[in-house]
């Protein structure tokens, strides 16, 4: 905050660009949001390649224990399609194939950016890029993709 007052201080320069993580509050602070442009753009894109071996091996951060299953469409890499049972808890997540009732389903483009704690699986949801057959499943959800710091790279190698 204080790096912001210093530079609006000055009239040495007309207009700022910087680069922000998504949940950054810098658009809140400003008095006339009208005049600053938020614009967004393609950053490092990930892509989960193997379900099992990248949620059982994702630091669990949550504040309480969080069981659901998922049902993954993955054209690009047949393994991942199916449904997937993830317990979370006690700083551990266990992932194993299971069964063909799913609480929720998506495809691979949605998985990746609940992975990263970029997206939460309730604006997943209510955008429309998953479906819920167990609207409890979203808070277990919540609890198991929780982060610590939300998902930022000013790094467009």
């Amino acid at each position: 905050l204080g790096l912001w007052r210093h530079l609006l201080a000055h009239d040495i320069a007309t207009r700022l660009a910087v680069h922000l993580p998504v949940e950054d509050p810098f658009a809140d602070l400003v008095e006339d949001p009208r005049k600053i442009e938020l614009p967004r753009a393609e950053g490092p894109m990930i892509r989960v390649v193997d379900i099992e071996r990248a949620l059982s091996r994702r630091p669990f951060v949550g504040s309480r224990p969080a069981s659901f299953s998922i049902r993954v469409s993955d054209p690009s890499a047949p393994w991942n399609e199916g449904v997937w049972r993830v317990e979370a808890g006690e700083g551990q997540v266990q992932v194993e194939r299971k069964g063909d009732e799913a609480d929720v389903e998506l495809n691979a483009d949605t998985l990746a950016p609940l992975y990263t704690g970029f997206m939460r699986p309730d604006v997943a949801a209510g955008v429309g890029l998953m479906k819920v057959n167990r609207p409890e499943a979203l808070e277990d959800m919540r609890e198991a993709f929780a982060v610590t710091h939300p998902a930022y790279s000013n790094d467009w190698y």
